[in-house]
């Protein structure tokens, strides 16, 4: 499952960066100026990065694995869903991205799916 994530978006990023790489070559060519510069990361960076959020998921995926082998699985579902939640809290407060109405959805069954799990549980 990493292999295969591992290699499709390592693909889709290289196509993206040749592509980004040839339109600049293109504009300096063309003598246009630039609206604004790109700002790359270097493939020693975006490697780097890639390798610890690869780590952290895979870590995070063998410690759901025992959290279902030891706990009950609505419970941990609930907890993981919790997850997904923080990660969508984190990109509208800090990265200012504006959320869609599914993932408002997404957001609003993750809380009452813990409210159930709560009162009822």
């Amino acid at each position: 499952m990493c292999s295969v994530a591992t290699l499709l978006f390592g693909s889709v990023w290289w196509i993206g960066r040749r592509r980004e790489r040839r339109r600049s070559s293109e504009r300096r060519e063309g003598g246009a100026a630039q609206d604004r510069p790109v700002r790359m990361w270097s493939d020693g960076k975006t490697f780097l990065w890639g390798a610890v959020i690869g780590i952290v998921n895979i870590t995070g995926m063998v410690l759901i694995f025992f959290a279902f082998s030891l706990g009950v699985t609505g419970l941990v579902t609930a907890v993981v869903s919790m997850h997904v939640v923080l990660i969508l809290l984190y990109a509208r407060f800090i990265v200012r991205e504006p959320f869609r109405r599914t993932e408002m959805g997404g957001i609003a069954l993750a809380l009452g799916g813990m409210a159930v799990l709560h009162l009822f549980g």
